[in-house]
């Protein structure tokens, strides 16, 4: 079992520590920085929810002292905004529960595009603070690939972050899914071209410890990756069978 990939610099990779690289800790990274942003938007949804609150009771307070009817627009607006927010939170939280249970099989047939949508969801924030849109997947038919959900998660994620330095002129990025054979293909689009070694002046040194990651994840999901392209980043998975949670462990 291994990855490939097309586009990176592996000579700056030799010496420095790529084969004692812990994949544990790549996922621990990983599912830190999903749940930070998961928490965050929860606590978005609870402030909003709490201030909407707060002037409901002010309304009922200010009813009771001057003995006035309520404003009963204004409270069905503030009502309708209070339910929302309760909305808002509920899917939050059920992303919540899809991310958490990716950990749960070393290796299942899953759908790719709900698996490649849930990382979208879950990283949509953190593209939002970089004014980047990440475009909802594009799948013309079902496509299910037998493999370990959360370390596809984590690989997406990483080469759609190291795509931000690839964005056209709109900051957007789009996810296409395809099929041939038992091999199935992820492809980042509408991007910008980039190279590590005739870039490096223009946007500084490669982030090496990213391109561990890629390489490292890759190699276990048996997946192909080539950032050579132009215009987009194909990754090329195929089915796993022979990974078990004491191999991913080691």
């Amino acid at each position: 079992m291994g990855g490939q990939i097309e586009g990176l610099n592996k000579l700056d990779l030799e010496g420095k520590g790529l084969q004692s690289y812990d994949l544990q800790y790549s996922g621990l990274q990983y599912f830190g920085a999903m749940s930070a942003s998961i928490a965050h938007e929860i606590k978005n949804a609870l402030a909003i929810t709490n201030e909407n609150a707060g002037l409901l009771e002010d309304l009922s307070l200010i009813s009771i002292k001057n003995g006035q009817p309520l404003d009963s627009e204004r409270v069905a607006r503030l009502s309708r905004k209070v339910m929302e927010q309760i909305k808002r939170a509920d899917t939050i939280v059920k992303k919540m529960s899809q991310f958490a249970h990716s950990v749960d099989d070393p290796v299942k047939v899953v759908s790719l595009s709900e698996v490649v949508e849930l990382t979208l969801e879950l990283g949509r924030r953190t593209a939002s603070t970089k004014s980047i849109t990440l475009a909802p997947v594009s799948c013309d038919f079902p496509i299910s690939i037998e493999t370990n959900p959360f370390l596809l998660m984590n690989l997406l994620w990483i080469v759609i972050k190291s795509a931000f330095k690839r964005v056209n002129s709109d900051k957007k990025i789009e996810i296409a899914l395809s099929k041939e054979d038992k091999q199935a293909k992820i492809i980042i689009k509408h991007l910008v071209f980039y190279n590590i070694m005739t870039c490096q002046e223009n946007i500084g040194s490669p982030d090496l410890e990213q391109e561990k990651r890629i390489i490292h994840l890759a190699d276990w999901l048996n997946a192909k990756i080539d950032m050579n392209n132009e215009d987009k980043i194909i990754i090329t998975i195929s089915p796993i069978k022979q990974i078990t949670k004491s191999t991913i462990a080691n």
